[in-house]
């Protein structure tokens, strides 16, 4: 490893520039607007990103291009970065910091795999050990130092690590249009053939269960179950592997624990509204913000699910949260949307055709699950020179 060099984040960088302040709307007016929220989860969601408005001198300024890295510089996230895989038409704000790589230096596609590695979120921990508040500088994050290969090892590197990302990403996109399908079928039978006849009802009036969440504070340590969370949920779609712990005994567990058939639904924040149906969920209790609706058969559950998932649906929560300085809602108000109830008989054989789909995307998120360990054990030893590759 003699041909391998020292350097400093900020040395192999041609570009490290503050984001744009902005208010982000969600009315297609102007580029997306890449935040803090967006790089949380392993994956940019691109539909979820909202947009800012912006002149034609800043869109430049803070335009995002493909291989630029942003790193959030505040709060519990500060280190969480992301690189941008492809080109968009997206701008980066305030409190992320944009790292543009020299290419004759380094592939920005290593430095992003280098900056998910322990040495790199230690080194965030110790610039905000003994501070009051979370959160660091550009300047702080560009005196990471680590150990660069040549060139060409790092495309080789690149090369290995990214293979399993791009078979990840297959399948994310596999259950995004899985999703798609099942939506497509839920309009079909029940919005383009809704029936006179049916009965229509609030869903508070047909839940059998409706429940706040557990009030207690999140552990990156297995120290319980796993503790899903508002944030958790992103754009209907939960990855396990982030999700954290928390400490609860056993009554609680049986209180709070999900199963198959639950939806929870976030009461407050952006993202009030946002909810999921749960499909062999991991061993895991639900947080104070989110809230809980059982019914009493899956079947009618499954069609629910689908139903809050539908244009219609978030189209009654943005009335709810309009003109709300602070937006929340209660349990009240996000379950007094009307729904046309069909016949059992309907749901149970609708339920059967989704019910395929679910158990398609159970399959793919267990084998992105073995793919991401893969990687994540891989990496390390790719990138300390432990598992040599040829060039």
């Amino acid at each position: 490893m003699s041909d391998w060099k020292e350097y400093k984040l900020g040395e192999v960088c041609s570009d490290i520039n503050y984001g744009y302040t902005a208010s982000a709307n969600l009315n297609a007016i102007g580029p997306k607007f890449l935040r803090i929220t967006d790089i949380v989860p392993e994956r940019i969601n691109w539909e979820t990103v909202p947009f800012c408005e912006i002149n034609d001198v800043n869109e430049k300024k803070y335009k995002l291009e493909k291989g630029d890295i942003v790193i959030a510089r505040t709060g519990a996230t500060t280190g969480y970065n992301a690189i941008i895989k492809e080109s968009t038409n997206a701008v980066f704000a305030s409190y992320l910091i944009r790292y543009r790589v020299k290419n004759k230096i380094a592939n920005p596609f290593y430095i992003g795999y280098l900056l998910k590695s322990y040495e790199w979120k230690g080194f965030v921990q110790n610039v905000m050990s003994g501070s009051a508040q979370p959160g660091a500088n550009a300047k702080q994050f560009a005196d990471f130092d680590f150990e660069l290969p040549p060139y060409q090892l790092q495309d080789v590197i690149v090369s290995i690590l990214s293979s399993l990302d791009n078979k990840i990403d297959l399948l994310h996109r596999q259950n995004k249009t899985l999703e798609q399908l099942a939506e497509t079928l839920f309009r079909q039978w029940f919005v383009e053939e809704a029936e006179e006849s049916w009965e229509k009802n609030n869903i508070n009036s047909i839940a059998s269960v409706i429940q706040y969440g557990y009030t207690q504070s999140a552990s990156e340590e297995k120290v319980g179950p796993k503790f899903l969370r508002i944030t958790d949920i992103q754009g209907g779609v939960i990855n396990w592997d982030t999700v954290p712990y928390c400490k609860i005994n056993e009554k609680e567990i049986h209180k709070y624990k999900l199963k198959t058939g639950d939806i929870v639904v976030a009461r407050t924040g952006a993202s009030t509204g946002e909810n999921i149906y749960l499909h062999k969920p991991e061993e895991s209790v639900f947080a104070s913000y989110l809230i809980r609706l059982q019914f009493s058969n899956l079947y009618l559950a499954r069609f629910i699910g689908l139903l809050m998932r539908s244009y219609e649906y978030r189209g009654y929560i943005e009335g709810i949260l309009s003109g709300s300085a602070q937006p929340n809602a209660n349990a009240s108000e996000l379950t007094s949307f009307q729904v046309q109830i069909p016949s059992p008989e309907k749901l149970q054989v609708f339920y059967k055709k989704i019910t395929e789909l679910d158990e398609k995307k159970y399959s793919n998120n267990n084998q992105i699950k073995t793919l991401t360990q893969l990687r994540d054990t891989l990496l390390p030893k790719l990138m300390s020179g432990e598992v040599r590759t040829k060039i």
